[in-house]
């Protein structure tokens, strides 16, 4: 299985967690697996999506 990236949507919820208020567009990485014929996203990718989210919530000052 060879790691790529792939362009995902993430669904942005208010700062409450109640409500999606928007969705962004992001670049991750992930491995194509035959076996479900679908992508499967590792810890790198899910951490990305958890820094993407935080940024986009203003949790976080800077993205880098």
């Amino acid at each position: 299985m060879k790691k790529e990236t792939i362009t995902i949507q993430i669904p942005i919820p208010d700062t409450q967690g109640k409500e999606i208020v928007r969705t962004v567009e992001a670049e991750v990485p992930a491995v194509y697996d035959d076996t479900i014929g679908d992508y499967v996203l590792d810890g790198e990718a899910l951490n990305e999506i958890e820094r993407v989210k935080a940024h986009e919530m203003r949790l976080l000052g800077t993205v880098g």
